[in-house]
Order: structure tokens, then sequence, then C-alpha cells
């Protein structure tokens, strides 16, 4: 619903709400350049990970069941318990420079 009434040609301003840009792009097309609320998270899943190595032919440790030592790393990264998830601000600014390349 509209605040005021809309004349042809109006600019119109959509509020998306605070979303991190994987949202923005699988839902609306695009992405927002220095977006504050732009985050990736981050998930150990043991069985997940035993999963997809065995798929790939891949002989490797039970992820199911990290060493001591990998638990207190993970814990320590809130990746491991009840509730593993992390969350990590992009602080990541990325600048497209042309390429020329050099003839031989």
């Amino acid at each position: 619903m509209a605040e005021t009434a809309i004349k042809e040609d109006d600019p119109l301003l959509l509020c998306y709400g605070c979303l991190n840009n994987d949202f923005f792009l699988l839902d609306y097309g695009f992405v927002m350049h220095s977006n504050p609320y732009d985050c990736i998270e981050l998930k150990y899943d043991g069985a997940l990970l035993d999963a997809a190595s065995t798929a790939a032919g891949v002989s490797s440790p039970n992820f199911s069941a990290p060493a001591p030592w990998q638990q207190l790393i993970l814990s320590q990264l809130n990746l491991f318990g009840e509730t593993p998830d992390l969350k990590v601000k992009l602080l990541l600014h990325v600048t497209l420079v042309p390429f020329y390349p050099v003839e031989a």
C-alpha cells in the first residue's frame, strides 16, 4: 500500500530489508555494492562431510567424530556443539581492473 498517490513516471523506492547479497542475487537478481549486511554463514556438518568424501571416493578421517584437538578448534570457531554456526562479515572490496594482453 502506497503512502501517497502514485502518478505515472513517479520513481518508486522499494525496501528489500536487511539481507545479504546471497539473497539479493538469488531472489532478486542483483547485489549491492558495500552491503553492510553481507556475510557468509559457515556450518560444520560432519555427516555431510563424510558423505561427500565417500561420494568423491576420497579416503578421509571420520568428520563425524573429530579428534579432541579438532573439537577444541571447532568449538573456538563456534563450529562444534549443539548449534554449529559461524557468520563472517565480509570486508572484501573488489575492484575490477581492465586487462590488456601484452603481445610477445
